[in-house]
């Protein structure tokens, strides 16, 4: 578990946005969450995830500019490393930036690096998707990333 949210805090701040309007109107369809994220460590022994953009689960798909579910209706069933939003919110799976978590205090979320610190990470983000396991995700695009 990547946070210390409470499963309380996370029902009450789910609750809470579900008052405000329906929780699935809070999804951008950027896709961020359908991408996989590596744990590291800090200098100080802290871990925090990073996101790894270049992948997407095999059952995203870009349409329009959005990122869509193909199998949405059954994504638990047939993706069974997809997180509902509370395990998405206890993993931190999201970035910072997502609107269900935006307002969340004490969330600790996957991070989207910039351009020069993405690239000073990559291999050690290779070297680490490299021994996971790679099952959600398109063969192609793992050789791709991977560079074979």
């Amino acid at each position: 578990m990547n946070n210390t949210l409470t499963d309380k805090a996370i029902d009450v701040h789910l609750d809470k946005l579900s008052k405000a309007q329906p929780l699935e109107d809070y999804c951008t369809n950027c896709g961020d969450c359908c991408s996989p994220s590596v744990t590291v460590k800090s200098f100080n022994n802290s871990p925090f995830r990073i996101l790894v953009p270049e992948l997407k689960c095999k059952f995203n798909k870009s349409i329009d500019g959005k990122s869509v579910c193909t199998v949405y209706g059954e994504r638990f069933k047939k993706a069974f490393w997809c997180l509902d939003l509370k395990g998405m919110i206890k993993e931190g799976a999201a970035p910072g930036d997502c609107p269900y978590v935006d307002t969340l205090k004490g969330y600790n979320p996957t991070r989207k690096l910039d351009v020069p610190q993405y690239g000073a990470v990559l291999p050690l983000l290779k070297k680490a998707i490299s021994s996971a396991d790679i099952s959600a995700f398109d063969g192609d695009d793992i050789k791709s990333f991977l560079g074979d």
